[in-house]
């Protein structure tokens, strides 16, 4: 099976058409990631080192709350973590100047290519299971928003699931073949993510 992997930014799916033209309604299996593309301030330095700092003041999991005995309440949230007042320092200096902002913003870059996932989803038809997270209609949105995260700094990778190779294996797994064989894909990418927004994996 040759995998046919395709990236696509939240702007070019927040309308209706722009799903249409991006996005297939075949099943599949998708994950969002928070996009690091500092680019547009690569003439401003104080706006750089703003968005460097906002990039790591956010939650990367929903936050988990329990009482534990009678007096106890533990909260238990996912984060970057903000820099030492020594790196503050040494980043204020090296987006100073362009060369500093440029080398910052391609290493950057870079990791939203190889970051773990915030999210994994499947589904049998991925224009519309996209449609309900970039339209409101799942939680997916919400919960972004609380953790400080917004879903037009982010991008979804789709690995459409419906060649012959896949039809194939699917049949192993008896009438709900094709269904099950999206979840089991869908579970073994969560945990080896891991994709700390996904709440139950499969």
């Amino acid at each position: 099976m040759e995998l046919n992997l395709k990236k696509v930014r939240y702007r070019q799916i927040a309308t209706e058409h722009g799903r249409k033209l991006r996005l297939d309604a075949r099943p599949g299996v998708y994950a969002w990631f928070r996009e690091f593309d500092l680019r547009e301030f690569g003439a401003d330095p104080n706006g750089f080192v703003r968005k460097v700092r906002e990039l790591l003041n956010v939650n990367l999991s929903d936050t988990f709350r329990q009482k534990i005995g009678v007096v106890y309440h533990v909260t238990l949230v996912e984060q970057g973590g903000a820099l030492t007042p020594k790196k503050v320092e040494w980043l204020e200096r090296v987006a100073s100047h362009e060369i500093g902002r440029k080398v910052i913003s391609d290493a950057l870059l870079t990791l939203s290519e190889i970051q773990s996932p915030l999210y994994v989803g499947k589904a049998v038809d991925i224009r519309s299971r996209i449609a309900q997270h970039v339209t409101g209609q799942s939680e997916l949105a919400e919960r972004f928003e609380e953790a400080g995260l917004q879903l037009d700094d982010c991008f979804v990778k789709i690995a459409y699931l419906d060649d012959e190779e896949v039809q194939g294996a699917a049949e192993l797994l008896g009438s709900q073949g094709q269904e099950s064989l999206i979840l089991l894909i869908e579970d073994i990418i969560t945990r080896l993510g891991p994709a700390a927004f996904v709440r139950r994996p499969g």
